[in-house]
């Protein structure tokens, strides 16, 4: 009898959570997880279309680079580099399609990579750019700190109507 009941429980617990999925919406959302140098999470940027960039003054040029990644199942994959002063440290010839759009150069590369370590700078404006939002790393950690990035996803319920 015991073993009876226990089914039942389970059957209306499994009927009960069908019901509560069928009345909340649920999606996988692509994410951007930032870790310190001692591997704890420290931000969770939601990636509605799965890119971000990430933006850096160039040490030598000290002008604005943008490194475009997108998230393609675990990895970060830099799909292209936009910059603005062609020069020392500044790629041209590798990778694919090499073009100037709106006053910058940009190249197509093709780079995975599992995660991303990063030194904080201490010049201003470097960070993420996610949809024409920035998140500034010194929001996270201090200059000169390891910032990790990582791939992840997130669960995000929400009410249909």
């Amino acid at each position: 009898m015991k073993s009876k009941n226990r089914l039942m429980l389970i059957g209306a617990f499994l009927l009960a959570a069908m019901l509560a999925l069928a009345l909340w919406g649920v999606r996988v959302l692509p994410v951007l997880r930032l870790y310190d140098a001692e591997g704890r999470q420290i931000a969770v940027l939601v990636l509605a279309d799965a890119r971000f960039s990430h933006r850096f003054t160039h040490s030598i040029h000290k002008t604005p680079v943008d490194e475009e990644y997108r998230i393609e199942g675990n990895r970060l994959e830099l799909y292209a580099v936009r910059y603005d002063t062609y020069g020392v440290g500044m790629p041209s010839d590798e990778g694919g399609n090499f073009r100037i759009e709106n006053g910058r150069f940009v190249i197509d590369l093709r780079r995975s990579f599992d995660r991303i370590d990063i030194r904080v700078s201490h010049l201003p404006g470097h960070g993420i750019s996610i949809g024409g939002s920035f998140f500034p790393f010194t929001a996270y950690a201090a200059a000169e700190d390891l910032i990790t990035l990582k791939a992840g996803k997130s669960i995000q319920f929400s009410l249909r109507r």
